[in-house]
């Protein structure tokens, strides 16, 4: 099964999801996912 993600910084899934309520806000932080390096198959 893949994961399918609509962005991997906070910053862009908020402005994605502005305007709609998503039972959480997610916060403009700055945040961003690295890739692993090291997935486990």
């Amino acid at each position: 099964m893949m994961q399918q993600t609509f962005s991997t910084a906070n910053d862009e899934v908020a402005d994605i999801s502005a305007g709609t309520d998503q039972g959480t806000p997610i916060p403009r932080d700055g945040k961003r996912c690295t890739p692993n390096a090291w997935p486990f198959p």
